[in-house]
């Protein structure tokens, strides 16, 4: 093992970890966190979780037209992203790149109908007297959730997912440089880069105001609180819980 992985056998037991993870309701994945796991087994697990939620949204988007079904669909694929982005320098580049632009078309398909849905609630609460706009907003949902469902029935999604499960589960992800360092230790690391990346931007905005970058910013707000939610238990978890709320008004302030 020493000389495959470059470190001794770990304890703990991954297969196990997926057996558990397979088990539980929607509910309970998002607070379940292994500590001391090296950090592609933790980004395997965390990867995992997040995509046992987009299976479950998906069976809920399929049996019911509910707008925060769709919504928590694309939230457990921005985290995927999110989480594939910020560690991209331990995977494998063909992994890599088959996860995240099968997952970024995924979303993409969506991003039109939870338009309509944010648009509709919006004018319930600016104003009463658009009858012919929500009508014609309640047809574009129509068509959307129809194009949703055709994509998540479809074969594409179905053998995608399978594969990626799949990669998840097995070691075909695992090499001598990816699995040596604690994910104690190489999260520490990938949230102090992002949080000195965040403040070179807003510096930068400082200068220069614009548009795209100030959306920039809000985006790699979102992401690091991700980050926070899933490795608050290395921090401490009081701290971590004042930072993700202060985070979050910013990002509504922006």
């Amino acid at each position: 093992n020493m000389v495959l992985h470059g470190k001794p056998q770990t304890v703990y037991d991954v297969d196990a970890i997926f057996t558990e993870l397979d088990k539980k309701d929607i509910d309970d994945l998002d607070a379940y966190f292994i500590p001391n796991l090296s950090s592609m087994d933790a980004l395997r697990i965390i990867l995992y979780k997040f995509s046992q939620s987009i299976l479950a949204y998906k069976e809920r988007i399929l049996m019911s037209n509910d707008t925060e079904d769709l919504h928590q669909f694309r939230v457990n694929i921005r985290k995927s992203r999110a989480f594939l982005k910020e560690f991209a320098f331990l995977f494998p580049k063909e992994h890599y790149n088959y996860f995240n632009e099968n997952l970024d078309s995924f979303a993409t398909q969506t991003n039109q109908k939870r338009d309509l849905d944010v648009i509709k609630e919006r004018l319930k609460e600016v104003d009463t007297d658009h009858d012919v706009i929500q009508e014609d907003i309640k047809e574009q949902q129509v068509r959307e959730q129809h194009v949703i469902e055709e994509m998540l029935k479809g074969k594409i999604f179905e053998d995608f997912f399978l594969a990626y499960q799949n990669a998840l589960k097995q070691d075909t992800l695992l090499t001598s440089d990816n699995n040596q360092d604690t994910i104690e230790h190489t999260a520490k690391k990938v949230i102090k880069a992002l949080h000195i990346k965040i403040v070179k931007k807003i510096n930068a905005l400082e200068k220069e105001f614009d548009d795209k970058q100030l959306h920039k910013i809000r985006i790699s707000l979102k992401k690091l609180r991700y980050l926070l939610e899933e490795f608050q238990h290395i921090f401490g978890e009081k701290k971590i819980e004042k930072m993700i709320e202060k985070g979050k008004k910013l990002q509504t302030l922006l």
